[in-house]
């Protein structure tokens, strides 16, 4: 019964991320570079664990194919383009909504997963998913604001929310199908190895990317977390 306390664990610190991503946004980082202080920081912190993890363990390098790499590459960009989104969503609605929106990803990662590595979930457990996504419709339904004639279910914010919940559950079944192709000795050498090689891919791919296209966020970043 492990699982429960870490499953708690990590959605706490889930939402704390987003928190401090939201309060980055509103301050002076664009979408981007508020997406980036995520792997800017995650980058050495997952790097100490696994090699560290490795070093006590007596553990040597292991052996990672060329599908672990195009899995770990997908699953990072999903990553990256979702994170995008719900970062750009907090700027539509509140934070609540914002992150419910996000949860259809449960849903979409159970399809997903069923598709693409045919792994599949129980009656129950899909009757209790598909509950929690009919109440994200029904919060979508934004509040009609006086004088103006848009949408009140299928605006902005659904869109949004919507193409995060799409990109997260891929990129959780990305990352299963590239701990499936590393040969670790158990499952945290394989969970933490194929996290350092996702978020080095990420940070690498979104540092290009801001030096290009947004010059002058990677120093706001490094600013904002002084």
């Amino acid at each position: 019964m492990l699982w429960i306390p870490i499953t708690l664990l990590a959605a706490l610190a889930q939402t704390l991320r987003f928190m401090f991503q939201k309060r980055l946004r509103i301050a002076t980082l664009s979408t981007g570079g508020a997406t980036f202080a995520r792997f800017l920081y995650a980058a050495p912190l997952i790097g100490l664990v696994a090699v560290g993890y490795a070093v006590v363990r007596g553990y040597g390098l292991p052996v990672m194919d060329w599908q672990f790499w195009a899995f770990a590459a997908a699953g990072g960009f999903c990553q990256i383009c979702a994170t995008m989104c719900v970062v750009a969503l907090f700027q539509q609605r509140n934070f609540t909504i914002g992150i419910t929106f996000k949860k259809v990803e449960v849903l979409l990662a159970a399809g997903f997963g069923l598709l693409f590595l045919g792994e599949g979930v129980s009656l129950p457990a899909l009757g209790a998913i598909s509950l929690g996504v009919l109440g994200v419709l029904i919060i979508s339904d934004a509040p009609q604001v006086a004088g103006s004639e848009g949408p009140r279910f299928f605006n902005k914010a659904t869109a949004l929310g919507l193409s995060c919940a799409v990109l997260f559950g891929a990129c959780a079944v990305f990352y299963r199908g590239a701990t499936l192709h590393i040969s670790a000795a158990d499952v945290f050498a394989r969970s933490s190895v194929t996290l350092m090689a996702a978020i080095s891919m990420q940070f690498l791919g979104m540092a290009f990317y801001l030096r290009w296209r947004e010059p002058g966020q990677i120093t706001e970043v490094i600013r904002a977390w002084r």
